[in-house]
């Protein structure tokens, strides 16, 4: 019975053993779980602080999403406007090639009316310069035709007198006589009938008395020039002026 006992007692000493060996396995296990308790403790309190950033996170993501949103409307719209622009600024820059067009033309017609212009002031500053020369031109030969007139009505005088018989001198016989000058026309100083009547009147009326300057000793003309003929130098009414 003692060896019974003793065996007993043994076994119940190995098995305390076993029981303090596991006790002291669960408390290393016990105290390694706390352990590990704590750690998960702290990285549930890190997940809570994660999932806390997360939410911010998520809530600044929104946030930047609705700003992208709104940024991408307004670059959308940046981008219509600047659609709308550049679309005005192809219109502006046709019509400013097209004013320049137009301003081009009208400067080569500012030019071109400037060259005539100057081609009609000379031809204007010639045409008086032929009018002044036109102008001097009559008048010289409006001196012509008067000295000329003069010589004509002094040589019909002349010619009347020297045609006159010697014997039929007298105031009746030199208003018969005598021959009708015929007037230019449009001259008025030509001289008429009357005159030349009475230039040759008072000419034979001074030569009545025989002498040698009486009208039958004057010589006679070869021919007497006619006064309807032109004169040599003076123009024809048809002819031009100069």
């Amino acid at each position: 019975e003692i060896t019974l006992a003793a065996q007993a007692v043994e076994s119940l000493r190995r098995d305390r053993e076993t029981q303090e060996s596991r006790v002291r396995d669960l408390e290393q296990t016990a105290s390694g779980l706390k352990v590990e308790l704590q750690a998960m403790a702290r990285r549930a309190e890190q997940a809570e602080s994660l999932q806390a950033e997360l939410n911010l996170t998520q809530g600044q993501l929104e946030a930047v999403q609705v700003d992208s949103g709104q940024r991408d409307n307004e670059a959308k719209r940046v981008t219509q406007e600047r659609d709308v622009l550049r679309s005005k600024l192809a219109s502006l820059e046709a019509r400013t090639s097209e004013q320049a067009d137009d301003l081009a033309r009208g400067e080569a017609t500012r030019q071109e009316l400037s060259l005539h212009a100057a081609r009609t002031q000379g031809s204007l500053n010639e045409a008086q310069n032929r009018m002044l020369d036109m102008d001097e031109n009559v008048a010289r030969l409006r001196a012509e035709v008067a000295v000329l007139r003069r010589q004509r009505a002094t040589m019909e005088v002349e010619f009347q007198l020297q045609h006159q018989p010697a014997s039929r001198i007298g105031p009746s016989a030199a208003t018969t006589t005598s021959m009708p000058s015929k007037a230019v026309p449009g001259d008025a100083l030509a001289p008429g009938p009357s005159s030349s009547s009475a230039s040759s009147a008072s000419f034979a009326s001074s030569s009545s008395r025989p002498g040698p300057w009486a009208p039958s000793a004057l010589p006679r003309p070869e021919a007497a020039p006619h006064h309807d003929q032109p004169m040599p130098g003076m123009a024809t009414s048809s002819g031009n002026s100069r």
